[in-house]
């Protein structure tokens, strides 16, 4: 599949949109204080005079900063509202009653076009490029996972359960979205409409963020955009780096986040986030944050409005190098995977451990067999401080850390055993135990397809196969999927198999799986594992 972010053509708009009363009000209490502040600040220093400085011309320069920032990116952020099929069956029974009846009046309750159509579900989106789907050009769009969550997909006969429509500013008529790839993990997902060339944003080349930078947040909040496609929006500073989401804050989905960090738990539980004191309401999420060059540097998301009450706090979800692996392999329809050690943590994990205070970092309390923290000789009670150089005060340091870096990413941890002196281990990550494994979208498979019916995977890559803490991971590779009416399934395999040789070769990663049974364009013999009994099968090409 091809991709291409910066190429695509650019049409001109003319701005349409307006704003109701109630999206002027969303923008924005905070802009008023700032301005009111730095006048504050320019008028009465006792230092300045008018022949120091004109109060006048800097808040000039600081309103023209914010306009122009506003005019480059504001065609790139678009408006995103969903609506179920049930409801639009349901209306369209009704629209055909009214006919029988002699009423020809539209529903304007799901008519997603309708003047007056206001959506129950709503959010917002980001323009990135073209790319190609299915050998066609299409505009592709970054926002929120549970945005978009349950829509058409790309791939045909996946289940639909609602309709996305797109509007975006000199479009009073909303386009149809599907989603091309999805990661849950992340709360990322990329949908794509038909290819109009619409101006994609441009991201920041920087990932530094500071405290008290200023940033503009660009959405559709509280459905604002749909009369008529124009993003509204505010301005604050980012008020904290790092954030983590706290239990009180659900995951979208409504699924409580796992304590020990294991399923559903979302990186954003690991402090991902940027803290704004812009407040960002129900339609925010999926949004851009901009600098003051007008460049993305996070994607809004409306974590406190979600978990069902106000905060004066805004979320973003920083567009760093981990954001951008995430988007990249999206924009290509691949599974967004994240790196696994493959061991549990004690707690309290920040003690006055080998006598000294100062330590901290995450404890280990049991190490995984077979997988790459036992491959690399880490221990119970291992003590890790540093992951490349950098510090780890607790497990989630360290969880965000890992997850942030791909399976087959050699790392270098610094750990206390048993004395005052600092060892290194070098670790070559494993895959996260994908547990949503229905929410991933991923039509492109990153390691070749399905090789004579058998689709393959790292053999932690499905918490769902995953064995119990009794229980051994095996060496090897997971089948993850049989082709019907395949050579895979003519020989008896099925989901959750292990493979562990090929001909007599080892094999424990989905590279080395394709790259060993190309060399056997015959009949192969692989070692299959169920049940934790062995089985040599013969596969024929055919």
């Amino acid at each position: 599949m091809e991709h291409d972010l910066h190429n695509s053509p650019v049409r001109p708009h003319t701005p349409r949109g307006r704003l109701s009363s109630r999206g002027r009000r969303v923008v924005n209490t905070a802009s008023v204080i700032a301005i009111t502040l730095i006048a504050s600040l320019c008028l009465f220093s006792p230092t300045a005079t008018a022949q120091d400085v004109d109060s006048s011309v800097l808040l000039r320069a600081l309103e023209q900063s914010l306009v122009k920032a506003v005019e480059v990116s504001e065609e790139s952020v678009v408006s995103i509202a969903r609506e179920k099929i049930e409801n639009i069956r349901r209306a369209n029974q009704r629209q055909f009653d009214r006919i029988q009846r002699g009423r020809f009046q539209n529903d304007k309750s799901v008519d997603m076009n309708h003047p007056d159509y206001i959506p129950n579900d709503f959010g917002s989106g980001v323009v990135l490029g073209e790319i190609t789907v299915n050998g066609a050009r299409r505009t592709a769009i970054l926002t929120n996972y549970h945005v978009v969550k349950g829509a058409e997909t790309s791939t045909p006969d996946s289940p639909v359960v609602t309709v996305l429509s797109v509007r975006f500013q000199g479009k009073q008529r909303g386009m149809q979205a599907q989603i091309w790839a999805a990661d849950p993990r992340s709360d990322l997902a990329i949908i794509t409409i038909e290819a109009l060339g619409l101006q994609p944003i441009k991201i920041a080349k920087s990932h530094t963020f500071k405290k008290g930078q200023f940033v503009l947040a660009l959405g559709n909040p509280l459905a604002v955009a749909n009369d008529g496609g124009s993003a509204s929006v505010s301005w604050g500073i980012i008020s904290n780096i790092s954030r983590r989401a706290n239990s009180e804050v659900a995951n979208p989905d409504g699924t409580v986040p796992d304590p020990q960090g294991v399923g559903n738990e979302r990186l954003y539980h690991f402090g991902r986030l940027l803290q704004i004191d812009a407040k960002l309401n129900l339609g925010m999420s999926g949004g851009a944050l901009l600098n003051i060059n007008g460049e993305l540097i996070g994607i809004t998301t409306s974590l406190a409005a979600l978990a069902g009450y106000e905060k004066s706090a805004g979320y973003a979800i920083p567009v760093d190098d981990t954001t951008q692996r995430v988007i990249e392999t999206l924009l290509k329809g691949q599974e967004v995977e994240y790196g696994f050690l493959g061991v549990s943590f004690k707690s309290p994990e920040q003690r006055d451990y080998l006598r000294n205070s100062k330590l901290k970092g995450a404890r280990i309390s049991s190490v995984l067999p077979n997988l790459p923290a036992s491959d690399s000789g880490l221990m119970e009670n291992d003590f890790i401080t540093e992951i490349d150089g950098k510090q780890i005060r607790n497990r989630i340091d360290l969880m965000r850390e890992i997850g942030q870096r791909a399976p087959g990413t050699n790392v270098r941890l610094q750990i206390y055993r048993n004395s005052r002196n600092a060892e290194y281990k070098n670790v070559v990550l494993g895959k996260w135990p994908a547990k949503n494994v229905d929410e991933i979208i991923a039509p492109i498979d990153r390691y070749g397809g399905a090789w004579r019916g058998l689709v393959v995977d790292f053999s932690s890559g499905r918490s769902q196969f995953f064995p119990g803490p009794t229980q051994t991971i095996p060496r090897g590779v997971l089948v993850t999927e049989v082709v019907r009416d395949s050579p895979a399934e003519r020989a008896q395999f099925k989901r959750g198999d292990f493979i562990t040789k090929i001909d007599d070769d080892d094999v424990q990663t989905p590279q080395e799986f394709h790259r060993l049974v190309a060399r056997h364009p015959a009949a192969v013999r692989l070692l299959r594992l169920r049940d934790k009994e062995s089985q040599q099968i013969v596969i024929e090409p055919h």
